[in-house]
């Protein structure tokens, strides 16, 4: 059986049958549906095959067959993030990289969902900006990135000047 697999504007995440276009399941969201892809990893094991994306500040574990949640994968398949991520996910080895809008990339275990480091891409400013003590608004990741899984090196983008840029402060 072969799948095909979109995130729709309604929240939703649908299966259709890439043969004859039916209906496989849907399921709707409580948050937004992925804005820059899933990923999908292969059966393995006695374990399905299963689908990770974020859904701004969710990190979601589907299984592939039948679009229920991997119950073991964090909270009965959702780990909460504490900062939107709106690309998508990569795997390697037993690692799922996300990247958030702190901006930060952070690694979590594959099976469990348990968050095993995390890197802040930028320094917390010392000083004020304007209104702001510390300003995350310019170097997010939120163009996404690449994996060389080979040499285990994430490759990320970054951008989004921030408003300061403006002339207004």
């Amino acid at each position: 059986e072969q799948k095909i697999f979109i995130p729709s504007y309604n929240k939703k995440i649908i299966s259709i049958d890439a043969k004859n276009g039916s209906l496989i399941w849907e399921i709707k969201l409580d948050d937004y549906a992925p804005r820059r892809g899933m990923v999908y990893l292969k059966k393995q094991g006695n374990e399905p095959s299963k689908l990770f994306f974020s859904s701004y500040k969710k990190l979601i574990s589907l299984n592939a067959s039948n679009g229920k949640y991997n119950k073991s994968f964090g909270k009965n398949g959702v780990v909460k993030l504490k900062y939107p991520s709106v690309t998508a996910p990569a795997i390697y080895k037993n690692n799922l990289i996300v990247t958030t809008s702190q901006p930060s990339v952070e690694i979590y275990d594959l099976t469990k969902g348990k968050l095993i480091w995390k890197y802040i891409l930028m320094e917390k400013q010392k000083s004020r900006n304007g209104g702001k003590k510390y300003d995350y608004s310019g170097g997010n990741p939120w163009g996404g990135f690449s994996l060389d899984k080979q040499r285990g090196v994430a490759y990320i983008t970054t951008g989004n000047a921030g408003r300061y840029f403006n002339g207004v402060n």
